[in-house]
């Protein structure tokens, strides 16, 4: 079944002014009936823009959509080329004579699927057509390079691969991710919390397409949430299927936010801790650079995902680890470094003691869980998609001197769990390989306490940056050159 661990779906319904996809009216109704939010798409071909919005109209109220029942997500229009070529007689004219009538019907503004090389070509750069429109747009294996804005502005869903792989759909599937939380997501398609979708109204006949997909994650600024379409079916042209959200193995509500290239923040610190704790040699610095994205492909070839370096839903699932009172190690960090996100005054010290158990029960209470202090998967979820009070600054890479930046050694240290006098002494200046040598200290020495009581001076003097010095409870004291 795609409902397995899947929140929303969309699905092609017409192209041109005469094609309907036979099993469209079919998989609306069984995506309804699965508590799916779905809506119908349409692929822009031949035809004046006003005879393929009717066209739409008739196929979709026919299967029972309406745009205005709870569970329905906004309609779509496909506009992309036609085996290289654009459709015949489109314009930002034509294309907006098709979004306005489907805006009538529906009541909300439709999505539009489009491209940077469609609006320059076909539509020679005039897309005011689509300033109410959110856009979804594809770019594939782009790494840090998402998709290019049309008309100024960005993605509101991203199309990011073409080779991923939905519980129930035979063969490749489109894999989105949406920019945004799931409440948003919800409230396009109508949805109070608590809400299900609906089931479609009646209506006879019918054409219908395929594309599964999943919720929305949160996260501040980034795409969030990772999910699955196909795009479809029959006619001359390729569909365009869509979605965002979770993995099979997590609760069907359950979304997780998207870590790729150039994500900075506390999920990042949290992941590279997780990967950590599963093997793989990461620093967690907060940056998501090529080391991290390299230490997720290996993570990912190793449980059978696909290795594309993006953590999303299905990597979230299987990254994170039950951690309860007497856990240690780098899955603690990353529990605590959430927790200390949410205000609480706790030690990213890789031990769970006391502290970090009353930290996670009062997020538990406070986030509607049961509040045994243990953080397991639905806890890990909550915590990632969670607005964070207290939200530490990431990390900039160190420079071409190897030298670090003061904030970017206090957040290293703080992030493993060690402390610094701020105010005394200075570490603006010291070497990068200095402070991941004295991470790789409490790393060896089994967690001690480790606690930085000198630094380079370069805050307080005019002299050349000289030493760091630390001290630990269970190791002697050690200096290193700065």
């Amino acid at each position: 079944s795609v409902r397995a661990g899947y929140s929303f779906v969309f699905q092609k319904a017409t192209q041109g002014t005469g094609y309907r996809d036979p099993q469209f009216a079919g998989d609306f109704a069984g995506a309804s009936r699965a508590g799916l939010m779905a809506a119908p798409y349409h692929f822009y071909d031949s035809g004046s823009g006003a005879a393929q919005a009717d066209h739409f109209i008739r196929t979709a109220r026919a299967a029972g959509y309406d745009g205005k029942r709870p569970g329905q997500l906004p309609p779509v229009v496909d506009l992309e080329k036609i085996r290289g070529r654009c459709p015949a007689g489109v314009n930002n004219t034509q294309v907006a004579a098709f979004l306005a009538k489907t805006h009538q019907a529906s009541g909300v503004n439709p999505i539009a699927y489009t491209s940077k090389d469609f609006a320059d070509t076909c539509l020679r750069g005039n897309v005011s057509a689509l300033a109410n429109s959110p856009l979804w747009q594809p770019r594939y294996e782009s790494g840090t390079r998402e998709p290019a804005p049309v008309g100024g502005r960005y993605w509101s869903i991203w199309q990011y691969t073409e080779n991923g792989s939905v519980p129930g759909l035979r063969g490749k599937a489109d894999i989105n991710v949406y920019k945004g939380t799931l409440t948003q997501l919800r409230a396009l398609a109508h949805l109070a919390p608590g809400q299900t979708p609906t089931g479609p109204g009646t209506g006879a006949g019918a054409g219908t397409g395929a594309g599964a997909g999943t919720g929305a994650g949160a996260g501040a600024g980034t795409g969030a949430g990772a999910g699955a379409g196909t795009g479809a079916g029959a006619g001359a042209g390729t569909g365009a299927g869509a979605g965002a959200g979770t993995s099979a193995s997590a609760p069907s509500t359950a979304v997780w936010p998207l870590l790729k290239n150039g994500t900075r923040g506390v999920n990042v610190t949290t992941a590279q801790h997780l990967l950590a704790a599963a093997g793989q040699s990461v620093t967690a610095d907060g940056i998501y650079g090529p080391n991290t994205r390299n230490a997720a492909m290996a993570f990912q070839r190793s449980h059978g995902l696909t290795p594309d370096g993006i953590i999303g839903p299905n990597t979230w699932n299987k990254l994170t680890q039950t951690v309860r009172t007497g856990s240690s190690g780098p899955a603690v960090k990353a529990a605590q470094a959430q927790l200390a996100g949410y205000g609480n005054r706790i030690a990213v010290d890789g031990a769970f003691g006391p502290a970090t158990r009353n930290a996670a029960a009062a997020f538990q209470r406070s986030h509607g869980l049961t509040a045994d202090g243990i953080i397991g998967l639905k806890t890990w979820n909550k915590l990632v998609n969670g607005t964070k009070t207290t939200q530490p600054s990431p990390t900039q890479p160190a420079p071409a001197n190897g030298r670090l930046t003061q904030r970017q050694a206090l957040t290293q240290l703080a992030a493993a769990g060690i402390k610094a006098p701020v105010g005394r002494t200075s570490l603006a200046g010291v070497r990068a390989r200095t402070i991941q040598g004295v991470i790789a200290l409490k790393k060896a020495s089994g967690g001690c306490t480790i606690v930085i009581t000198g630094g380079t001076e370069s805050g307080h003097s005019t002299t050349t940056p000289t030493q760091a010095a630390t001290s630990s409870t269970c190791a002697p004291v050690t200096r290193a050159a700065a």
